[in-house]
């Protein structure tokens, strides 16, 4: 992902293949950032972790649509 944006009924994301390199402009009512502990997404929103972690849980999800 290169770039997104919240719009008035949903986000705007543009991004780019890691094969061809072409970019596509994505438009859905959600999106989810499972980018990980150290998200661009969540930083980018201005959410910030206030917790020390001492597990870690590690789940799997598959979502077709």
């Amino acid at each position: 992902m290169i770039s997104f944006q919240q719009v008035k009924d949903g986000v705007t994301a543009l991004v780019r293949s890691m094969e061809t390199g072409e970019k596509t402009l994505i438009r859905a009512k959600y999106m989810v950032a499972c980018d990980g502990n150290r998200s661009p997404v969540r930083e980018h929103l201005g959410i910030s972790v206030k917790r020390a972690w001492s597990a870690i849980t590690l789940a799997d999800h598959i979502f077709q649509s």
